[in-house]
């Protein structure tokens, strides 16, 4: 039985992704109340956004949760991330992620470029609020877009996540756009918080205290 349902799951899990688990439950308890729909920026293997819809459900209080990613890595490069070792087209895909993963109902995910499928998610809803906003592209690209596009949706008091905010050797673009982004609304890099015991999430900022 503990098997087939996973309670054992701290047995296998490397130390990293458990860590990781617990930031995003640290944070995710900051948006609770708060009302909007969760919105992940880089799904990937789908561990943050599974966990998301999870922790509305565990609070009774279920949130839509809606992830992005071509699901197929990258599908560019700019220069603002050329120095990256780990930034190469096709970078980071995980096509067997979801071959046997049935998707709960208050799970939506778009395929394709963000670039893209943002802004038309967008354009498509024009009184959408968000709770939580996880930025997880990697990349300056992405991350400019998704920033231009939905942090104005983000409540106050609502979260944005800077993934690898910190990772300025693995992924510099993130940070780029994050403080080109703020510089250009408040004239300056935004003030996050950080969680010392994690590496990635390694930012995020509560809507209002920017």
């Amino acid at each position: 039985m503990f098997k087939q349902d996973k309670q054992n799951f701290a047995v296998g899990v490397p130390h990293y992704t458990l860590a990781r688990f617990m930031a995003h439950y640290e944070i995710y308890k900051l948006v609770k109340d708060q009302p909007g729909v969760v919105i992940d920026i880089g799904v990937g293997a789908g561990g943050s956004t599974w966990a998301f819809a999870a922790m509305g459900s565990v609070f009774a209080k279920p949130k839509a949760v809606y992830g992005f990613d071509t699901f197929a890595g990258f599908p560019a490069v700019g220069k603002e991330d050329a120095c990256a070792s780990m930034a190469k087209v096709g970078q980071m895909a995980f096509p067997d992620a979801f071959k046997d993963v049935r998707l709960p109902e208050h799970i939506n995910l778009y395929k394709g470029d963000i670039a893209v499928t943002v802004p038309e998610f967008v354009r498509a809803r024009s009184g959408m609020q968000i709770a939580l906003l996880n930025l997880d592209a990697d990349l300056y690209a992405p991350t400019r877009t998704a920033l231009e596009c939905l942090e104005p949706r983000v409540v106050p008091g609502g979260v944005i996540i800077f993934d690898e905010y910190d990772l300025k050797d693995v992924f510099p673009g993130e940070r780029k756009a994050v403080d080109e982004y703020y510089t250009a609304r408040i004239g300056r890099a935004p003030r996050v918080h950080r969680i010392p015991w994690c590496s990635n999430p390694s930012a995020y900022l509560v809507k209002g205290e920017e």
